[in-house]
């Protein structure tokens, strides 16, 4: 099996979803108390990260924490809510999807590329993207659950940077990497792009772009 992987943020996606989404909670008819109170917990954790006030933590690190203080914003919701919220949300970024990145999609689909969509987000949006998209596979982070309400403090495993590189190899170990491809944006990346063959850089930061122009990779 030869894969063809694709990162959410940024590569799909011409936005970043966790800051959307929240601008969005009361468009969407949701509480503004609860918007501000989650805006009050990433914005302090940003700010503290931007003045290296906590330690030696990465932009990874930071990502991770970031999505993890934004699910509280759900406490109190049942299953069925959460679902309506994403339902909701898919109806508000599916435009923000790169169409040259959608269309490469279906190019590798008709090459026989086994498509996968890989993000620390969570899968529940992830799912309904990739349907919209055409996508085969979603790996992405699952939220907690207790007799049907959500856990929303309980820490989610989510997979971004190097630890994506794991998801792929324990998710399909026998597939031959040498022939997949891999499509991403940031540098935080690098590991998974340069598992693969055919590394694509996608409106690449200038970081990534710099690595792409000197290994000669597609960019888009």
């Amino acid at each position: 099996m030869k894969l063809a992987i694709f990162d959410f943020d940024g590569t799909l996606m011409k936005i970043d979803s966790l800051p959307y989404l929240l601008s969005m909670w009361t468009k969407m008819g949701y509480p503004r108390r609860r918007q501000w109170q989650i805006y009050g917990l990433i914005g302090v954790l940003y700010v503290r990260y931007k003045l290296g006030l906590n330690g030696r933590m990465t932009t990874e690190q930071m990502k991770k924490t970031a999505l993890q203080k934004f699910t509280r914003i759900f406490t109190g919701m049942n299953e069925q809510q959460v679902d309506e919220f994403f339902d909701k949300s898919v109806a508000l970024i599916s435009d923000k999807m790169n169409e040259h990145v959608v269309s490469e999609i279906a190019t590798v689909k008709n090459l026989g590329y086994h498509t996968v969509l890989l993000s620390g987000f969570y899968d529940n949006l992830l799912s309904r993207i990739a349907k919209e998209a055409g996508i085969d596979t979603v790996l992405g982070t699952k939220m907690h659950f207790k007799d049907g309400v959500i856990e929303a403090k309980k820490p989610m495993d989510i997979k971004t940077g190097t630890d994506k590189v794991n998801r792929i190899l324990e998710a399909f170990p026998t597939a031959d990497l040498s022939t997949s491809c891999a499509y991403a944006d940031s540098l935080s990346d690098l590991d998974l792009l340069e598992l693969v063959g055919t590394p694509v850089a996608v409106a690449p930061d200038a970081n990534l772009k710099e690595i792409a122009e000197k290994r000669d990779w597609r960019i888009i």
